[in-house]
């Protein structure tokens, strides 16, 4: 650990040092994260929180609209869950040229059509959704989204990490840390119109209620980063999902002897 609250993994694969918040998770680059251990930033679970505090030290809490008290819309334990009907987060204006998009979410149902998980899609931007039963994830690449597709059936009550890339060759999606597609897109994320915010659990639209396509899901952490992160850093995080939230792996930790 090298500050408070701060650890660095010397990894096998790369030689070098990637830091880490005290949770586990890739800090260079990181420009929002919200938790849903921490949703106060205070370390505990709050299940009145109106806003989810954002933990990157960057101020971007997201304002929490048309969410109940209860299972169906409203604060889990380490949870927000949404009902798919009217309930989202608006995040903010956030705009990079270079990018990744990270959520770790659990439908609550089967059916085929689109949903928005996290994006600022608008002629621009982009985000991570599910249609047809599988995550999708694409980003607005020169003049028009580039998609990319897992072959992955994402199943009821399935717990998974998404997350999507974009490093001005190539947009990637993975699931769990593991890379399922990519596809050629040279140049940078264009922004959105209209000073589009980022959404949580639906399509945004302007800085007002948003568009539709709402997502019933359980959203457990969000991250969004200014750069594409290294194959080797998504495994990290994920795996730091797995810890927080599916109780199953450790990240290992190397030292520079091994």
């Amino acid at each position: 650990t090298t500050a408070e609250g701060v650890k660095e993994y010397y990894t096998a694969n790369s030689k070098y040092y990637i830091a880490t918040n005290k949770y586990g998770y890739v800090l260079d680059g990181l420009e929002l994260y919200y938790d849903g251990i921490d949703n106060t930033g205070t370390g505990v679970h709050s299940t009145t929180a109106t806003v989810w505090k954002d933990l990157s030290g960057n101020g971007r809490d997201g304002v929490l609209t048309n969410f109940g008290m209860n299972a169906i819309s409203g604060w889990g334990k380490d949870n927000l869950s949404f009902d798919g009907i009217n309930d989202w987060v608006n995040c903010g204006e956030l705009n990079s040229e270079y990018m990744t998009i990270e959520a770790l979410c659990l439908r609550k149902a089967e059916y085929g059509g689109n949903q928005k998980i996290v994006g600022n899609w608008e002629s621009g931007g982009g985000g991570i959704g599910i249609n047809n039963n599988t995550f999708f994830g694409e980003l607005y690449i020169n003049e028009g989204y580039k998609m990319t597709y897992p072959t992955n059936v994402i199943k009821k009550y399935d717990l998974n990490t998404a997350t999507i890339t974009n490093n001005g060759e190539r947009v990637s999606t993975y699931i769990n840390g593991n890379k399922k597609s990519s596809i050629e897109a040279t140049g940078t994320v264009i922004a959105p119109s209209s000073d589009v915010m980022f959404a949580l659990g639906a399509n945004p639209s302007y800085k007002e209620q948003p568009d539709g396509e709402y997502a019933q899901i359980d959203m457990y952490s969000t991250r969004i980063y200014n750069r594409a992160l290294t194959d080797e850093e998504i495994a990290i995080n994920s795996k730091a999902d797995e810890e927080r939230y599916k109780k199953q792996e450790v990240i290992p930790v190397y030292t520079a002897e091994q």
